[in-house]
């Protein structure tokens, strides 16, 4: 087809974690928004799918199970059927890596308009290695010149997938009753997949009861697997299935999180999954960073640098993904970045949210 042409039908994906995918949704819902005549299509793995609440009406999700297309000849030919099913004209690769690379070549042989994120892999490197600690663009962003780079229309705008509301309470009622007018709610989500990002136990036990010595403060700890549900059990057992709700073992699923998300006051989260999933429902965040860093562009969207908290130090950041052993010269201490945080610096943090956000909450869904 002529590159000069109007896209009509877009492929785009990304098939990694959690956290990653939900990025994607702040730039695809603003340009399916601001192109509706186009027809957008997002290919991903199905639990990262269940991201995408309430979607505009010209967007579809499908859901790949990859373990069915090992392989570059099954990633062709998956590619293929895509094209075919579709009738797409367009791919935008939001993942670049090599399952992607394969999906472009396959797009340009026949004839697709073929563009890419930016993973600015240089620009990492040097803030890694401490060359060069320029903030990075952040990825929403990156996600969003990669869609207008197809010759799309740039969006603009998005808020919530609620639409800056709370979302009807409906939707959580098998974990809670509505929020009375009288009470704090807080979400909590202190784990991640790698060591380097984990609210430390002593830390979370802290914030926690303090939290608790307050009246009308209820708590909800985000967690999945038996292992953090039982790590959840032992924060504050007192108050268990009262005031402090164990998220893991309601089992409710992202749905009914991100919903819960939307009538809360604010989260402490760690560089998680669920920052992000916060920033899908509206919900200011307080984020605690220790081998990653915000400066390497996974900031929350929408969510304040001001609301981080982290420990300025020459060994920081040591990994983009946190996935990398502890590089402190002091072995005897493991991800000081983490350990050294304070309780009280995080409650100030927490407190200013509160305040800051205390006349300015989404209205209630009618």
């Amino acid at each position: 087809m002529a590159k000069s042409k109007k896209p009509v039908s877009v492929l785009l994906t990304r098939f990694s974690a959690l956290g990653d995918v939900a990025m994607t949704v702040p730039a695809v819902y603003d340009a399916c928004r601001a192109n509706p005549e186009v027809h957008f299509i997002f290919i991903t793995r199905p639990a990262p799918a269940k991201v995408f609440v309430n979607p505009p009406v010209n967007l579809t999700v499908e859901s790949i199970d990859l373990s069915r297309y090992k392989g570059p000849g099954r990633i062709w030919r998956l590619t293929r059927q895509l094209i075919k099913k579709y009738g797409a004209d367009t791919y935008v690769d939001l993942h670049d890596v090599l399952r992607t690379r394969i999906m472009r070549s396959v797009a340009r042989l026949h004839g697709l308009r073929v563009t890419r994120l930016d993973k600015l892999r240089h620009q990492r490197r040097e803030l890694i290695s401490g060359r060069n600690r320029t903030p990075l663009t952040p990825t929403v962003t990156r996600y969003a010149d990669a869609i207008e780079n197809a010759g799309l229309r740039r969006g603009t705008g998005f808020i919530s997938v609620y639409g800056g509301r709370k979302a009807d309470s409906t939707l959580f009622a098998t974990v809670t009753s509505p929020r009375p007018d009288n009470e704090i709610w807080v979400a909590i989500a202190p784990f991640a997949a790698h060591a380097g990002k984990r609210l430390p136990l002593s830390l979370l036990r802290k914030v926690t009861e303090k939290l608790l010595e307050r009246s009308g403060v209820r708590i909800f700890v985000m967690g999945f697997g038996p292992e953090e549900s039982r790590i959840i059990d032992s924060i504050a057992p007192e108050h268990n299935g009262n005031r402090l709700l164990n998220m893991a073992a309601v089992k409710a699923g992202i749905a009914a999180e991100m919903a819960l998300m939307s009538h809360c006051s604010v989260m402490l989260t760690a560089d998680s999954a669920n920052m992000h999933l916060a920033s899908l429902a509206g919900l200011p965040a307080v984020s605690v960073w220790g081998a990653t860093h915000p400066a390497a562009g996974f900031l929350g969207y929408r969510q304040s640098l001001s609301d981080c908290v982290q420990l300025d130090m020459p060994c920081r950041p040591c990994s983009i993904y946190g996935n990398r052993p502890c590089r402190h010269p002091d072995g005897n201490t493991i991800y000081p970045c983490l350990n050294r945080i304070t309780a009280d610096r995080v409650l100030e943090r927490l407190d200013g949210v509160l305040q800051r956000n205390k006349n300015t909450s989404p209205p209630n869904q009618q």
